[in-house]
C-alpha cells in the first residue's frame, strides 16, 4: 500500500473515530450535568434585626426589637432549617422554630411542617421538650405563583401542641389562610407585597372562678373569636450585594390587624449568606 493510500486510510479512520465520539461526548456531558444536578445543594445563613416582631398580625415580641438568626440547607426541593426570634425585653419566652419543606413542580407548590417552640431561659424548671405545652406543630400548603402572575396562596393548620383550646379542652386546630400579590419593580430593584390573612376558626368561651369572681375569656390562637381578618398590609424590600455571596436585605412593612384594631410599622435589616 502506498504512503498516499495509508494517509487517506488514517484520515478516514480518524474522521470516523471523531464522528463516533461526538454522541459519546454529548451523552457523557448530559450525564455529568444530570449528576451535578442530582447532587446539587444549597445553604443559607442570615441574621436580621427587626424593630418589632409581628407575626400574622400578632405582636409576639411585645414592644421590643427582635434579633432573628436563621440557617437552612436545601437539596432537590427539600429544605430543612431553623429560625429564632429573641427580644431585648424581660419577657422570658423567646421563639425557636424548626421546619421541613418540599417545593415541587417548578417551584410552584410547597408543603411544609413547622415546629414553633418557645424556650424559656428564665425558668429553671422549664422543660423545652414538653411538646404538648411548649410547642405548636403546624402543617401548611402553598401555591407560590408565577413570574408573570405573582400571586401566592397558602393555608396552615396547627395540628398538635399548645394550640388554642375549646371549652372541653380539645385543640381548636387553628387554621390561617393568606393570599398575597408580590410584584417586582425591576427598574428600581424593589419587591413589593400586598397581603390579606385570615384566621378561619377559633374558640370563644368564658370561665368564671366562683371564689374570686375572676373572669377568663378564651379566644382563638390569633386572638379571634371565630373567622376573622387578623393580618393585612403592604411591604417593600430590597437587597444590596456585598461581594459575591453576602447580601444586605432591607424591608419595611405596614401591618394592620382589623380584628384587634391594631396597626404596626416594622423595619427589618440584616445580613444573608
Amino acid at each position: 500500500m502506498s504512503n498516499k493510500m495509508k494517509r487517506k486510510r488514517n484520515l478516514l479512520i480518524a474522521a470516523m473515530a471523531f464522528l463516533l465520539s461526538v454522541p459519546v461526548m454529548v451523552i457523557a456531558q448530559e450525564a455529568q450535568q444530570e449528576e451535578e444536578q442530582s447532587v446539587s445543594y444549597d445553604y443559607g445563613v442570615s441574621l436580621n434585626f427587626q424593630t418589632r416582631y409581628v407575626w400574622r398580625g400578632q405582636p409576639l415580641g411585645g414592644a421590643s426589637p427582635s434579633l432573628q438568626p436563621s440557617m437552612s440547607f436545601s437539596w432537590k426541593g427539600f429544605e430543612i432549617g431553623t429560625w429564632g426570634a429573641f427580644g431585648f425585653n424581660n419577657q422570658p419566652i423567646q421563639e425557636l422554630d424548626f421546619f421541613l419543606s418540599y417545593t415541587f413542580w417548578k417551584d410552584r407548590f410547597t408543603v411544609i411542617v413547622t415546629d414553633y417552640g418557645a424556650p424559656d431561659e428564665g425558668n429553671g424548671d422549664f422543660n423545652y421538650f414538653d411538646y404538648p405545652n411548649t410547642h405548636c406543630l403546624e402543617g401548611g400548603f402553598s401555591y407560590n405563583g408565577e413570574e408573570n402572575v405573582p400571586i401566592s396562596v397558602g393555608i396552615y393548620c396547627m395540628f398538635y401542641g399548645a394550640d388554642a383550646k375549646k371549652e372541653n379542652g380539645d385543640n381548636v386546630f387553628s387554621t390561617y389562610a393568606e393570599v398575597s400579590y408580590n410584584p417586582t419593580f425591576k427598574k428600581i430593584g424593589v419587591d413589593f407585597s400586598v397581603w390579606l390573612g385570615c384566621a378561619l376558626n377559633g374558640a370563644d368561651w368564658t370561665t368564671t372562678d366562683t371564689v374570686t369572681m375572676i373572669v377568663d375569656n378564651h379566644h382563638g390562637f390569633y386572638g379571634n373569636k371565630g373567622f376573622a381578618c387578623v393580618s393585612t398590609g403592604i411591604s417593600a424590600s430590597k437587597s444590596f450585594s456585598i461581594g459575591e455571596k453576602l447580601t444586605f436585605p432591607l424591608s419595611t412593612s405596614l401591618i394592620f390587624n382589623p380584628a384587634a384594631k391594631k396597626t404596626y410599622l416594622v423595619a427589618t435589616v440584616g445580613l444573608a449568606l
